[in-house]
């Protein structure tokens, strides 16, 4: 799909040592781009390893439920955006760089 050239970074855990939900990763990420929590999105499939550690440090997250596993075991619903399939993914940036969704979208927000 020609996906990796649309990153400037790729973090795991041979980087930082840590696997998740060690916020590390997070950590490691803002600091090598420069970021700031408020600046930056998380998008996981996971509320334990993704959303709750991203949460706490105050990025902004969008929850890919479609990928999720193992949803039945989580607990904690820390999320800005719920995503449904890929697409609400585009929506989801959409939003958050001032724009509006119809209002039939299918994001949490």
């Amino acid at each position: 799909m020609g996906l990796l050239d649309s990153f400037e970074l790729l973090v795991s855990a041979d980087m930082t040592g840590t696997k998740k939900p060690d916020p590390a990763h997070f950590l490691f990420a803002l600091d090598a781009l420069g970021l700031k929590p408020e600046e930056s999105l998380v998008v996981g499939d996971s509320i334990k390893r993704d959303m709750a550690p991203a949460c706490r440090l105050g990025l902004k997250t969008a929850y890919a439920s479609y990928g999720d596993w193992r949803p039945a075991e989580e607990t904690e619903k820390c999320f800005d955006f719920q995503l449904n399939d890929f697409q609400d993914l585009i929506k989801c940036i959409y939003v958050l760089n001032g724009g509006l969704v119809q209002a039939d979208s299918q994001i949490k927000n």
